[in-house]
This record gives structure tokens, sequence and C-alpha cells, in this order.
């Protein structure tokens, strides 16, 4: 019989297809920050005895019960398989779990919603839609051009399942595009691959940034004042990954002096961003939520991932998005 940790929530909605489950013991984690184990409520210190052989942290969990939640997986001895909601793994608690003999798998249900997020607001700037809009409301009659994205050279910082999504949307408007990874290795309809190492030389020559890659010690803080010095001006830059890879002064200067045109932020140093931000009043910023990944589909192909992973853990057969441990 194997232990599995769950939300009561997820379990609640996804209580049938689990029905058909046997040896399979469902812990679920309650909104009181109890256990209920069939018919028993489990609360306190006694709920870190229970063996947990796998878990799943999806979004659907008390944000403020996190920290117990993820400790009752870290301490436990029998722990196996843990699916995470989560692309990036930049949390002290993945950390914590990569010195355990564990299969750790993060996840892709977010990826095309990150996608279309950032060519919606690619094109949003580019054709320049809240012109459009201005235009309509004042009732003017009145033409005017807009660049096309397939005249726009696009870098895309990492090249996971989130930064490739976006390189094949944005090849789909016949963009340019080049790609930092972690090697080298020419990529079909890539036009140019460096690493992080070679990210200075080559953001001259492109129009648009996209920051999609994990947060580590090479791309924590990495868009400082030395960096966007390197920007062709009038550069587009979107961060979807995380707050702490922007020095967010040096993005100030940088849209001040004209090394950046416009920014897409999703993420940021501190979230929620303050009231009082300066970013909130600059028309040449486009905040949203940390909500990039909120698409209409993720939480379905959140589910069949880690459906698809049980039964993969079940079984003992290949599991889908396993990470390797050691670059956490």
């Amino acid at each position: 019989m194997k232990n599995l940790l769950i939300f009561e929530a997820s379990l609640e909605r996804l209580k049938s297809r689990f029905a058909s489950y046997d040896g399979l013991n469902l812990l679920a984690f309650t909104n009181q920050g109890t256990i209920r184990n069939g018919d028993t409520e489990v609360k306190g210190e006694a709920m870190f005895d229970l063996p947990i052989h796998a878990s799943w942290l999806s979004f659907e969990g008390p944000r403020e019960l996190l920290p117990t939640f993820c400790s009752l997986q870290v301490k436990s001895q029998a722990l196996e398989f843990v699916q995470t909601a989560s692309a990036g793994l930049d949390n002290v608690f993945f950390k914590q779990l990569a010195s355990k003999p564990i299969q750790l798998c993060n996840s892709d249900a977010q990826a095309l919603s990150i996608a279309e997020y950032v060519v919606s607001s690619l094109l949003f700037r580019l054709q320049r839609i809240d012109q459009r809009i201005a235009l309509q409301h004042n009732k003017d009659w009145q033409e005017f051009v807009f660049r096309e994205l397939a005249e726009c050279h696009c870098l895309v910082l990492g090249y996971g399942n989130i930064g490739s999504r976006i390189a094949d949307r944005l090849r789909a408007f016949e963009s340019k595009v080049s790609v930092i990874r972690r090697n080298t290795t020419d990529i079909d309809g890539i036009a140019k691959t460096g690493t992080i190492s070679n990210l200075p030389s080559m953001l001259g020559d492109v129009d648009v940034v996209i920051a999609a890659a994990a947060l580590n010690d090479d791309t924590d803080q990495l868009f400082d004042q030395a960096m966007f010095q390197r920007f062709k001006p009038g550069t587009i830059f979107i961060n979807i990954a995380r707050g702490s890879m922007v020095d967010e002064t040096a993005l100030s200067e940088a849209l001040d002096n004209g090394q950046v045109s416009y920014a897409v932020l999703d993420v940021f140093q501190q979230e929620p961003l303050p009231a009082d931000h300066r970013f909130w009043l600059d028309d040449r910023i486009l905040i949203s939520a940390h909500a990039s990944n909120a698409g209409s589909g993720r939480q379905q192909r959140g589910d069949e991932l880690f459906f698809e992973n049980l039964d993969n853990y079940l079984n003992s057969t290949a599991m889908r998005n396993l990470v390797d441990l050691d670059t956490i």
C-alpha cells in the first residue's frame, strides 16, 4: 500500500478518478492543517509519523499551510515520488527534496498558457492596441502603421517546456528566433543558439528579449545595468520567469535611456507588487499579477500529467518531466 499526500480540494474534485486505484491510500491534507486518513483525522506532530510515499503539490492548497505540507514531505523517510504543479524549482523546498533519493517531476501544464501570454502581450505592443482603443473612444477615424511580428528578431532565454513553446509560436508568425540554453547545439528553425555566457554578445542583434529560464546562480540579477546597456536601443523586454532575475532600478533606467522601449512584466522582486511601486504608473510597462500561467486549460493539463505520472510511479515506468536533482 502506497500513501499519497494530496490537498483535500484536489481529492474532492477528482474523487471519481481515484476510485479505480487499488493499493493507494489517500492522505487528504485539509484546510485546517490536518490529515484525513480514511475516517481518522491526524493532527500535529502525529502527522509526521505517517509514511508518505508520494505527494501532489497542486495549486489548490491553502497558501498559509504550504510550509506544513512541504515539511511533511521533507521529513518523510518513505518518500519516493513528488509531482509539483510548478515549472520553476527555485523554492528552498525543492532544494531540500533534492537531497533525497526520490523521483521529482515538474509541470509543463502552464507552458501553453504562458506562450500565448507572451505572444499576445507582444502583439498588443507591436500593433499598438492601446492607441487603437483611444482612437475608438475619441471617434477618431485614423489609420496608423503597426510593426509586424515577422520583422522582429526575438531572443528566448531558456528552452525548456515554456521557452520552446514560446519559440514555436513566434516562428509561426515568421519571427527570427534565437535561444539561450545550457548548450549550443543547433535547433531546427532557430537562428542562433548560445549559452548564458553568450547572452551579452547576442543582445545587440535582437528586438525582443524574453526571460523564460529557471532562477539559479547564473540568472539571479542577470538583467542588471551592465546587461541592459547591451540591449539594442528600443528593445522590448518580457519577463515571465522570476522577478529576482531583474534589477528593477536598472530596468527603469533602461526605459528612461531608451535601451528598453517597453516591458511586459508578470513577475517582480516583491509580490504582490506594492501599491506605491513606480511600475504601476509607468505606461511603458504592462503588468500582470504573476498570472501568465492562468490559462483556462492549465488545470486539466495538470491533472492529466499527475495521473500519467502516478500510473508511471505505481507501475515503475518512465516518468514524464522527471527532474535531474543535481540541477536544483
